[in-house]
């Protein structure tokens, strides 16, 4: 079996769990946010991780460039990341976002779900330089219902983000 190296970026727990516990991917460096779900997680782990910001945008870009992967996964991550400058040979960049697209691309999509009545969900797809712009790998929706509100939301989306990565 061919073992791919991963890089995960980001601070959510279920979308790194799908790459942690699977075989086939050996996760070689976690780049996670201070006071992060992930963070806390993997403290009780005792995995190893690096702490960034999101002012520590130009480092991350740094670190991706010069380290060796076969895949980058970037969930719950605040800033773009530059894909044509990303992008070698082999190289996968997948984004793992909470919202069905292309409704409620950015930074904080669910709360436009109930605002604007859009599809909740969560969407897989590949990294490019637009904004959850890529290719579209695969994604989950749920029908709104009367006594969903945005706590649930949240709940239901990232929960989804596990599902719709393990399809990619």
């Amino acid at each position: 079996m061919d073992i791919k190296k991963v890089v995960y970026l980001g601070n959510r727990v279920a979308s790194y769990k799908v790459l942690y516990t699977n075989p086939q991917y050996s996760i070689i460096k976690t780049l996670t946010f201070k006071d992060s779900a992930l963070q806390r997680f993997l403290d009780n782990e005792n995995q190893s991780y690096e702490l960034i910001s999101e002012l520590d945008r130009e480092y991350v870009i740094h670190i991706l460039i010069n380290l060796s992967f076969d895949m980058l996964v970037v969930n719950g991550c605040p800033f773009i990341l530059p894909a044509s400058h990303l992008k070698s040979q082999g190289k996968v960049l997948l984004n793992t976002h909470p919202s069905y697209l292309p409704y409620l691309r950015g930074k904080r999509p669910i709360n436009g779900t109930l605002l604007y009545n859009y599809p909740l969900g969560a969407t897989t797809h590949f990294i490019s330089d637009e904004i959850d712009g890529g290719n579209i790998i695969y994604q989950e929706k749920v029908e709104l219902t009367p006594d969903l509100d945005m706590g649930l939301c949240y709940h239901i989306s990232f929960s989804l983000e596990e599902t719709v990565l393990k399809k990619h």
